[in-house]
């Protein structure tokens, strides 16, 4: 549509040297970025599972939304934060968090509980703000509850290829089967 230099120049100009600051062994040299927006509302896509992005650097910029009624906001979709995944894929340790860290278990004496670990570190989002992470830190967005909300995501990567997925997803437990929210980006 004709924003590819606008955020190539955003990327390089504002955000690159940022990241360089903050994670100076890991964002040190982008090579391309990749910016798209998510829309979640109810009845359509409330949530996204936990998972690590294809990027070395993730900027989640919340650009909000009116609803049809004149209101403004929305109630729930905050962020949630885990450790990071090894950059090296063929770890062997590789410790998963949970697919969905609000999805009720039973424990043994019968009683519904949430799944271990919680979350790191919720972020709740507020219009205009932003967050900027690396790409392997697992994260997800809760179910929104009410209203719609729409962010700019934009990744910064240290390499070119070809064909990217949109996300790392993690494997749920005991090999459940999930579906999740995976769109293939080819260049």
């Amino acid at each position: 549509v004709g924003f590819q230099k606008f955020f190539d120049d955003l990327v390089q100009k504002y955000l690159k040297p940022l990241a360089e600051i903050a994670y100076p062994e890991e964002c040190d040299n982008f090579k391309e970025q990749h910016s798209f927006l998510v829309s979640y509302e109810p009845n359509k896509e409330t949530r996204q599972n936990t998972h690590a992005d294809d990027s070395s650097l993730t900027v989640n910029y919340c650009l909000g939304t009116r609803s049809w009624f004149g209101g403004r906001g929305w109630t729930g979709g905050e962020l949630y934060f885990y450790g990071k995944r090894d950059p090296n894929p063929e770890a062997a340790d590789q410790k998963m968090p949970p697919l969905r860290p609000d999805h009720l278990e039973e424990g043994k004496d019968g009683t519904q509980r949430l799944p271990q670990p919680r979350p790191k570190w919720v972020y709740p989002h507020k219009i205009g703000h932003g967050i900027f992470h690396l790409g392997r830190q697992y994260h997800g967005a809760y179910p929104l509850k009410t209203g719609r909300r729409v962010n700019l995501i934009m990744w910064g990567r240290k390499e070119k290829r070809r064909e990217r997925h949109a996300a790392v997803v993690v494997a749920p437990p005991q090999g459940e089967v999930e579906a999740a929210s995976h769109t293939k980006i080819n260049y």
